[in-house]
């Protein structure tokens, strides 16, 4: 692939990709790779259809390869950027269940699971009235943080409706215990917690709560 972009310094890197993709039987080697690039370069000149059509086409002609999943992975971005998420959500499926955990795949599926966290910060707005009475009461549970992704610092805000023995910990991905933010007894009422990541790598972490019987467990993303 990077012989091909050397050679296409000086040339119109579309026409010079596309005799490869039309000369395909007799350059069998490259005609994968030149579509890959030409689906690259359509999506950076807003070609979004032309793209498509690219990956389409890998995905038919050379199933269950590498360039299948360069397809795959390259027709997600191309959802998720134009805020298809439901297609986006589509291509991820057929990848995980296509082939092997790599952490392109995983990539693709935290920003799925970001998109999906990001909406439960964002609710709809309230009047100020609404608002007052909900500040004055607390009826349920609640956990969330903001931001989320965040870098280095994230607040977990947390709400209690009774009283109670209360622990929130910060875990990997892996499952082990990276820090304890609280452990002690409080009352009925609202609470923050700041959870500084600076000593820690980006990646998926998951803090949870617990207090009497209650127990809720969330992820977040930290990015460098």
């Amino acid at each position: 692939m990077s012989n091909i972009y050397r050679q296409t310094k000086d040339k119109n890197e579309k026409d010079y990709l596309g005799n490869f993709k039309l000369s395909k039987n007799n350059k069998k080697r490259l005609y994968p790779i030149a579509l890959e690039l030409l689906s690259h370069i359509n999506k950076e000149e807003g070609n979004l259809t032309e793209a498509l059509i690219d990956c389409e086409t890998l995905i038919k002609e050379f199933p269950s390869t590498e360039h299948e999943k360069n397809a795959l992975m390259n027709k997600f971005f191309l959802y998720y950027d134009s805020k298809d998420i439901s297609s986006a959500k589509t291509v991820v499926e057929k990848l995980t269940n296509s082939f092997s955990a790599s952490p392109e795949i995983a990539a693709a599926s935290n920003l799925l699971e970001m998109e999906e966290l990001g909406k439960e910060y964002f609710p709809p707005k309230v009047n100020a009235e609404d608002n007052s009475k909900k500040d004055s009461l607390v009826e349920n549970y609640e956990i969330n943080n903001y931001p989320n992704p965040f870098n280095p610092v994230t607040t977990i805000n947390y709400q209690l409706p009774k009283s109670g023995s209360v622990t929130l910990k910060i875990f990997d991905i892996l499952g082990n215990e990276i820090r304890t933010l609280v452990n002690e007894q409080k009352e009925t009422g609202k609470y923050t917690a700041q959870f500084d990541a600076s000593s820690l790598a980006s990646g998926m972490y998951v803090y949870q709560l617990r207090v009497n019987d209650y127990t809720s467990t969330k992820k977040m993303l930290l990015v460098k």
